[in-house]
């Protein structure tokens, strides 16, 4: 399949937000560079800037935050169809303590923020998606943020009800920072809400 084909990969994955015709993502093309990522590698590393919206075509990508012992916490993570960028960098254009890791093969779109207002200008039939992606960037957040506000129990069950597709890319000590607790605290959660 030749690159130019690959941009319909957009498609499908966004139709069920805005329906536009193939001919729109040809002209999004060439704003946007496809990246591909293997298991382990690091797409945006903590203390840099993320200058780019990743939009996942495949795999699976963490937000991370380096770890005094061990493994990095896995603060978040990002699935097929969806887009991964250190928002609070992104958006302020600041780096951040935060990283972004790919856990899987990934294949990435990468808008670059320099990019997007001339996206916008350029290719105006883009603009209800752009807004219709921005809504669903902000409500997923809010719904994954929401987790937290609630106890340990009932914010790990509504966790794995939510997000249980990729609940299994979360260790014990990433559950365990997440919800402000100890690793023994968050296994015992577990095992009273797997019983």
């Amino acid at each position: 399949m030749g690159r130019n084909l690959r941009i319909l990969q957009l498609k499908k994955h966004l139709d069920h937000l805005v329906r536009l015709d193939e001919s729109v993502y040809f002209k999004i093309e060439p704003f946007v560079v496809e990246k591909r990522y293997d298991k382990g590698n690091i797409i945006k590393k903590p203390g840099e800037k993320d200058r780019f919206a990743h939009f996942i075509n495949k795999g699976y990508v963490a937000k991370i935050l380096p770890s005094e012992k061990g493994r990095d916490y896995r603060l978040r993570i990002f699935e097929p169809g969806k887009v991964a960028a250190d928002f609070d960098s992104y958006f302020s254009d600041q780096p951040t303590d935060f990283g972004l890791k790919a856990l899987t093969y990934t294949s990435i779109f990468e808008l670059d923020r320099e990019l997007e207002p001339r996206l916008l200008q350029e290719v105006p039939e883009v603009i209800p998606l752009a807004s219709a992606l921005n809504r669903r960037i902000l409500k997923e957040s809010i719904q994954w943020y929401q987790v937290f506000l609630l106890s340990r129990l009932d914010g790990y069950r509504a966790m794995k009800n939510n997000f249980q597709e990729f609940m299994h890319f979360f260790s014990d000590k990433d559950l365990a920072f997440l919800f402000k607790c100890k690793e023994y605290q968050i296994k015992k959660i577990i095992k009273q809400v797997n019983s």
